[in-house]
């Protein structure tokens, strides 16, 4: 990988190994010893997509897989308060634009349920408890709602990330 001093661009140069031109010895080793004369050069790629950021991890073999982590999120928008009996837009968490790819909800002293707004069919999904605690989701959704599960009002802190 090297950027084009003309240009400024990444270039990616593609080498390939398949499984029948390496053999290894035990053919799943705990540990990879690096011979000094191998130079390693990619083990992780960061895309950037219209919907945010996406780590890819690059495996053997050349199998690129998108990972569920990421670091590419540039804004977040929080919202707090003591959880209301039902579900209401005035405790709802809602994207000025686009959509939150994660949501930390910190649910302090009881416990609540939250419900999310499904783009793709245009509805609500159905309500997801949570337990008193923190709790982080990898979810793609421009609006998450909350109300109080049982019969006591507990406070809530919800940050959702795009």
């Amino acid at each position: 990988m090297a950027a084009n001093p003309k240009d400024g661009k990444l270039h990616l140069r593609t080498v390939r190994f398949l499984p029948e031109d390496v053999e290894t010895e035990p053919s799943y080793p705990a540990d990879i010893k690096i011979d000094p004369n191998i130079i390693t050069t990619l083990s992780q790629l960061f895309g950037q997509t219209t919907d945010g950021g996406r780590t890819i991890d690059a495996f053997l073999w050349n199998a690129l897989k998108v990972s569920c982590y990421g670091s590419g999120f540039q804004r977040y928008e929080t919202i707090s308060g003591t959880v209301p009996s039902s579900f209401a837009a005035t405790h709802e968490l809602s994207a000025l634009s686009g959509q939150y790819h994660r949501f930390d909800i910190l649910i302090e002293s009881q416990e609540a349920e939250i419900r999310f707004w499904m783009d793709s069919i245009g509805s609500w999904g159905d309500a997801v408890p949570l337990p008193v605690g923190y709790h982080s989701m990898e979810f793609s959704s421009s609006s998450v709602q909350i109300r109080k599960r049982g019969a006591t009002a507990g406070t809530y802190h919800i940050t959702g990330y795009q």
